[in-house]
């Protein structure tokens, strides 16, 4: 027996009982008993006798709850879908107990599968794993949405988050910096230091498959994604403060402009479009991906770039338990200005491999080589970095930590008149609180640490966030 049929056997078994002694009296039936012989009717196959009692029973109270789901599994018993999901919608709106909820939520589901709604199916399991009675029925929801994403052409993927930064502008950690080949330090404007604040970000993904064969399979996707910021009190205070600095040495241009600053100046939005193959060119081999993408982006609300991307990866399997890729791509950036013109390219290596305890360790090792007319935007970086995530959650809570090193490396810095070297080490922490769920969303909380360290302390970097969002449990 399923947990949907124990479900609704639990919703029926007190009330049959009620009906078994009310036959044996031979009195007038109560609405419970009434409700029970529509069920045990409907259970001996007599469904047009089980929709007459039911119609008696709505036409009293159209919000009666057991009289709406056992109408929705009448429908589903005669292929009729698009009743059983009205029934079904009625009866979850009129549920009053979790058991209620859960039952009406699997079969407008369930009609709604059949009648291929697939993304309206999986929008109401996800209503049925927040009442799922234990542990057992919500794996099962989980397995029936996995089902039914793997055969929806169309996905989508919602992100958003909010994290405390200790730098959301980018700026230097540093107050003075020598610059120019200047044989002095100059003293840095407050802006262009770190400013403290809040970053929000949101973004969605809406997936389309194309075509699929069992060889291949196409995708067109298109995304946004966008961060903005507010500022902190300290980070206002220390703006104020120096513009009235300003206003003491009668710049008040100046002094305007630091009043003007707000988190929004930096927020950064992209657009973009892609086309992804993935194909199996060996029947021993794992599939080849190959990917396009265009897109365009906003700094601070203007217009900033647009890019082009291409790459290709290939994932190989090296062992039961481990799996090579292999990754290569290009991108051209198109600034507003073509001087500040970017063509980047990438290579890349991942090696992923399960311990016997399940922990999944990743190792990483990326190559980038940036073209430009504009010197500090023309480098050749090389980036280290290993991951490590438990398989077993520690007090309810699932963890995951990882570390990278990047060298950037310059040939020639106007800022710095001569090579530059920047060295960016990146430390994070995942927690995701598998114990916490609302309507299959588990909250993830994320600590990064990075530091950059420049050879012009104009560049020395350090951010501290504490980043929250939330991820799907299945």
């Amino acid at each position: 027996m399923t947990r949907l049929s124990q479900c609704l056997s639990a919703l029926a078994v007190v009330a049959a009982l009620q009906t078994s002694a009310a036959h044996a009296q031979n009195v007038e039936l109560t609405a419970d008993e009434t409700r029970a012989l529509a069920i045990e009717l409907a259970n001996a196959g007599d469904l047009a006798a089980s929709q007459s009692v039911l119609d008696a029973l709505l036409a009293r109270d159209d919000r009666d709850v057991t009289a709406l789901i056992t109408a929705a599994r009448i429908a589903t018993a005669q292929n009729r879908p698009a009743d059983a999901v009205a029934l079904g919608a009625r009866a979850y709106s009129a549920s009053t107990t979790d058991v209620e909820a859960y039952v009406a939520a699997r079969i407008v589901a369930r009609a709604h599968v059949e009648q291929n709604n697939d993304s309206r199916a999986q929008f109401w399991l996800r209503r049925a794993r927040q009442y799922a009675p234990d542990a057992e029925t919500a794996e099962g929801v989980a397995e029936d949405y996995a089902f039914v994403r793997n055969r929806n052409p169309l996905s989508l993927d919602l992100s958003f988050g909010i994290r405390p930064s200790s730098n959301i502008n980018n700026g230097s950690q540093s107050r003075e910096a020598f610059l120019l080949g200047l044989p002095f330090a100059l003293t840095l404007s407050r802006d262009a230091q770190a400013l403290s604040g809040l970053a929000y970000n949101l973004g969605a993904t809406a997936r389309y498959r194309l075509r699929d064969s069992e060889t291949s399979a196409t995708f067109f996707d298109v995304s946004i994604d966008g961060t903005t910021y507010t500022l902190s009190q300290d980070a206002k205070d220390e703006l104020e403060a120096e513009a009235r600095l300003e206003d003491a040495t009668g710049d008040t241009p100046s002094a305007e402009a630091l009043r003007d600053i707000k988190g929004s100046d930096y927020a950064f939005v992209q657009l973009s479009f892609g086309l992804t193959h993935r194909v199996r060119l060996a029947p021993d081999l794992l599939p080849t991906t190959l990917s396009a993408r265009i897109g365009t982006s906003w700094y601070g609300g203007a217009p900033y770039q647009d890019f082009v991307d291409a790459s290709v990866g290939q994932s190989l399997a090296t062992s039961d338990r481990s799996r090579l890729r292999l990754l290569a791509g290009v991108q051209k950036q198109i600034a507003e200005d073509s001087f500040d013109d970017v063509i980047s390219y990438r290579f890349g290596a991942r090696y992923s491999y399960v311990l016997d305890r399940g922990d999944l360790v990743t190792f990483t090792i990326d190559d980038r080589i940036s073209v430009s007319d504009n010197v500090e935007r023309d480098y050749t970086a090389i980036r280290a970095g290993v991951d490590y995530d438990l398989s077993e959650p520690v007090y309810g809570v699932r963890l995951g930590f990882g570390l990278s090193v990047e060298n950037r490396a310059y040939d020639f810095s106007r800022l710095n008149a001569g090579p530059r070297d920047d060295l960016t080490v990146d430390a994070r922490a995942t927690a995701q609180f598998s114990q916490v769920e609302y309507y299959g969303f588990q909250p993830v909380g994320t600590l990064e640490i990075s530091k950059t360290s420049s050879d012009n302390a104009l560049f020395d970097r350090e951010y501290i966030s504490l980043g929250f969002d939330l991820r799907s449990a299945f």
